[in-house]
């Protein structure tokens, strides 16, 4: 619990800049079914484990998801429309979540949002676009989630620095 909680407090404050270069990326999703193109990293910590795992694919999400003691991140990125077509429709048909919410996930908000449902939280909040931003122009990126019992969900359509610097915290700790 304490885990989860370090790691959704970190991940909040995970709004503001972003990730590595897919090439980088060690499973930046490209899983060889229909979600060739989805970008996608899934992160687990299961009870007892000394690190968080990743290297998940779409296949593997119901059982991570069903054992309700797992926390799953699941980050999605959206930059062509195909990913965008993807994302949607495993945010639909994986999750279940509420058609409005998806829709306002995949288009880009102008405002941030806390929504409540019965098995999550939605969300969307803006990140500072540190190249374009200046005293005269204030020009933010948006990164939506889905906060669940077990799970958090990112969508962004742009690579946040901050999220980067999250996952890689991640990778380099031992929870032990």
């Amino acid at each position: 619990v304490k885990t989860f909680c370090s790691l959704r407090h970190a991940l909040f404050r995970a709004a503001a800049s972003y990730m590595r270069p897919l090439a980088k990326m060690p499973f930046f999703g490209y899983h060889r079914t229909r979600w060739q193109l989805l970008s996608m990293e899934i992160f687990v910590y299961r009870p007892g484990a000394d690190r968080v795992e990743e290297g998940f694919t779409v296949d593997d999400l119901q059982e991570l998801l069903g054992n309700k003691e797992n926390v799953v991140w699941v980050d999605l990125l959206g930059e062509t429309p195909e990913q965008i077509d993807e994302a949607r429709t495993l945010l639909l048909d994986t999750f279940k979540f509420h058609y409005l919410t998806v829709e306002d996930c995949i288009e880009t908000r102008n405002q941030p949002k806390v929504e409540a449902f019965p098995d999550y939280i939605y969300f969307i909040v803006h990140g500072i676009k540190p190249g374009e931003t200046g005293p005269g122009k204030f020009v933010t990126k948006e990164l939506d989630g889905y906060l669940g019992e077990n799970f958090l969900v990112t969508f962004h359509d742009q690579r946040f620095r901050s999220v980067k610097i999250v996952k890689e915290q991640i990778r380099k700790s031992y929870l032990a």
